[in-house]
C-alpha cells in the first residue's frame, strides 16, 4: 500500500479556508476593542470557553494514514512499557533488602 503524500494540499480549498479565518479574526478583534471597556472576567473567561469549544468542534479529524501511525506508535510503547516491567520486576526479585 502506497502512503499518501503529505505534502499535497488542495490548493483552494486551503485559500478559502485561510479567507475565512482571517475574515473572522478581523471581526473578532474590532468586537474584543469595541467591547473591551464593558467586559467582565466572568464575560472574558465564557467567551474563551465559547472559543476553545468551537474549535473544538471545527477540529479536524486525523486521516487513516495518521491514525495508521498513531495505533503502531500507541502499540510500540506500550510494549516498550510491558517490557520495562518485565525488567523491573525481575530485577526487584534479584535484589534483596540490606539489613539497617
Amino acid at each position: 500500500m502506497q502512503e499518501p503524500n503529505m505534502m499535497e494540499l488542495d490548493k483552494e480549498l486551503y485559500r478559502q479556508v485561510y479567507e475565512l479565518h482571517r475574515h473572522w479574526f478581523e471581526a473578532e478583534q474590532r468586537e474584543r476593542v469595541r467591547t473591551a471597556p464593558q467586559r467582565s472576567t466572568e464575560k472574558a473567561w465564557q467567551q474563551f470557553i465559547d472559543l476553545w469549544e468551537s474549535g473544538r468542534k471545527m477540529g479536524l479529524q486525523p486521516g487513516q494514514w495518521q491514525q495508521e501511525q498513531k495505533i503502531a506508535s500507541l502499540i510500540t510503547y506500550y510494549e516498550r512499557i510491558q517490557k520495562l516491567e518485565t525488567w523491573r520486576k525481575a530485577r526487584d526479585r534479584t535484589v534483596t533488602p540490606s539489613s539497617p
